[in-house]
């Protein structure tokens, strides 16, 4: 191998340090200089949109908006626009601002939503009105009370032109530089080598994403403490920085997007509806925890399984196919078990991507298994009160009807007094329809309140407004309760459901018998118990019977005239007081009727 002089191996080594340096100046220091042009440009826009600020405070009144802001444009150089702060456009230097669109719709323009935010704001984009790339500066300004955007912008052309006049002076500096000191590189390059080769080193590391250790500046040799050197490596570790703190901005980003995914599965998981994905391979891609259980599948062994050998339900898998082959949504109502009867409203829907490409379908099962119940409900409770109703309308027909024919008087006397009780019981079975429908509405009242008051001084008026029909079965009313017993209850409610059972124990009981109202503190509640002598009521009818218009002995009730609603109005009765109603001793000989109330202290 030949040897070479000293000065050619440094300049060969030199050399291409050298362009390698210059390129890496030219690039790492070309953004800061296009930085610095911007900056100044922002700071000259934002400085104009203060100008035109204080011209608007001072205009005179006969000049439009439009007129001062066109006129503004032209002394300055610049495009304005002045929008109000909901993003409609009030003046504009360039455009008609009728025909200009809303700078806070659907395109919403970056500065003005941080000039709203922070006070000013910028951004560069391409404007399509003007057909030019533009810088924008906003602020938010007020003018007596009025708060609106000034928008000051220029055109990016000449702010390019600039820059590049700048980078083509530095690359003739550079070149001048180059042939000028040729002769003392080569003496001093191998001072120079060490420094650059840490910066090359560091710029080496940076690509590979190795960010975190600083480039060091040496100040022991001459030459590495240099203006050109220092300020490459400032650079590269300022840039290393911003790197930085970019990649922990998408890693903090995909940390957030992981959580919000977390989230919806919670969210999915928590659901009451059931929720199933099927893809386009006739595969789960998501089972929800209701629709686990409404299914009998497995949530987490049975995804990505074919799911006509999961779902049982016909219905269930008629409706994924048809949505799969005919790509439209379904809505229909299904049944899912045979003994314990379960309805779901199914909907399905065609899940597409991004770009309205079909990948599956999403089936969401919501349950109205209760609704259809109290559908059933309302059906019973129609004929339940249309047969109620029907039977006395029936009877007073039919009376009226016979009065009306040739009879004796006495008989036609008999048949009105007949039709007149039916008429008493038809009034008799709507007020306590009523009565009932007006309790209800009570429990949905938010703004009902209950009061403590004593339940002894209740107790006894409840009693003597039945003294009538006490009397009238021969029937003895004991009282039990002292004088201390207090409740949190609606004084008129209370009586009105005393009244019902008292009346219920004597009309159902035994004649001449004694009936034991008697009032106990128990724990945390108040027993209050009505005992009569009567027949048994079986095990089976005891919840029933606070039905409307359930009776036990039909028979019985027409003898005493009942509506059938007594117990359903005690029961509601209960539930607005947060107690209870029960059967609670029925042995043949004697029954309990037990009212249970929450206990309240007096004062």
């Amino acid at each position: 191998m030949r040897n070479r002089p000293l000065f050619l191996q440094l300049l060969y080594f030199f050399l291409p340090i050298y362009i390698i340096g210059w390129g890496v100046q030219y690039y790492f220091i070309g953004p800061f200089i296009e930085q610095f042009y911007l900056n100044e440009t922002k700071e000259h826009l934002t400085s104009k949109a203060h100008l035109i600020q204080s011209g608007i405070d001072t205009k005179r009144e006969n000049v439009s908006l439009q007129d001062f802001v066109k006129k503004s444009s032209k002394l300055s150089e610049i495009r304005i626009t002045i929008l109000d702060t909901n993003g409609v456009v009030l003046a504009d230097s360039e455009e008609d601002p009728g025909s200009m669109e809303n700078h806070r719709g659907t395109n919403k323009r970056e500065e003005i939503e941080v000039a709203i935010k922070k006070g000013i704001g910028s951004s560069q984009r391409y404007s399509t009105t003007i057909n030019e790339h533009m810088l924008y500066v906003a602020i938010l300004a007020s003018v007596e009370g009025s708060h609106f955007i000034i928008r000051t912008s220029e055109s990016m052309l000449s702010l390019n032109t600039s820059i590049n006049k700048v980078r083509q002076r530095i690359v003739l500096i550079s070149i001048i530089i180059l042939i000028v000191i040729i002769p003392a590189v080569i003496i001093t390059s191998r001072f120079i080598t060490r420094p650059l080769f840490l910066i090359g080193k560091a710029a080496k590391k940076i690509s590979k994403g190795d960010m975190f250790d600083p480039i060091p500046i040496s100040q022991k040799s001459f030459f590495s403490g240099t203006e050109e050197i220092s300020s490459i490596t400032i650079a590269l570790n300022e840039m290393a920085k911003e790197l930085d703190k970019k990649i922990a901005t998408i890693t903090r980003e995909k940390n957030e997007q992981k959580n919000i995914l977390n989230y919806i599965n919670i969210i999915q998981y928590s659901m009451s509806e059931g929720l199933i994905a099927i893809d386009l391979e006739n595969k789960f891609s998501t089972i929800n925890k209701a629709a686990s259980s409404y299914l009998n599948i497995d949530r987490k062994k049975d995804i990505g399984k074919p799911y006509d050998k999961k779902i049982k339900n016909k219905a269930i898998k008629k409706i994924i196919k048809s949505i799969l082959k005919k790509q439209r949504p379904i809505t229909k109502e299904i049944r899912i078990g045979r003994m314990k009867k379960m309805f779901f409203i199914v909907n399905g829907k065609v899940l597409k991507d991004q770009k309205s490409k079909p990948v599956g379908c999403l089936i969401v099962m919501t349950d109205v298994t209760r609704l259809k119940q109290l559908e059933a409900m309302r059906r019973v409770f129609v004929a339940n009160v249309s047969h109620e109703l029907k039977t006395p309308i029936t009877s007073i027909g039919g009376y009226i009807e016979t009065a009306q024919g040739d009879i004796p008087l006495e008989t036609k006397n008999e048949f009105l007094e007949k039709a007149i009780r039916q008429n008493n019981r038809l009034n008799s079975i709507i007020d306590d329809l009523l009565r009932l429908s007006r309790i209800e509405a009570i429990e949905d009242e938010d703004t009902f309140t209950l009061s403590t008051q004593k339940l002894l001084p209740i107790i006894e008026s409840s009693v003597e407004d039945i003294r009538g029909e006490i009397k009238k079965y021969g029937i003895k009313v004991v009282i039990e309760c002292s004088d201390d017993i207090c409740a949190k209850i609606d004084s008129q409610l209370m009586r009105e459901a005393l009244i019902n059972l008292l009346e219920n124990a004597i009309k159902y009981g035994v004649d001449n018998s004694t009936v034991i109202l008697s009032v106990k503190r128990k724990s945390n509640k108040i027993l209050i118990d009505i005992e009569n002598k009567g027949e048994l009521i079986p095990e089976k009818e005891r919840d029933r019977i606070f039905n409307r218009f359930y009776r036990l002995d039909k028979s019985r009730s027409k003898k005493t005239g009942g509506t059938g609603l007594g117990l359903a109005i005690v029961k509601h009765i209960s539930i607005v007081h947060n107690g209870t109603i029960e059967v609670h001793k029925s042995d043949g000989d004697t029954t309990v009727f037990r009212l249970t109330l929450p206990v309240k202290k007096l004062g």
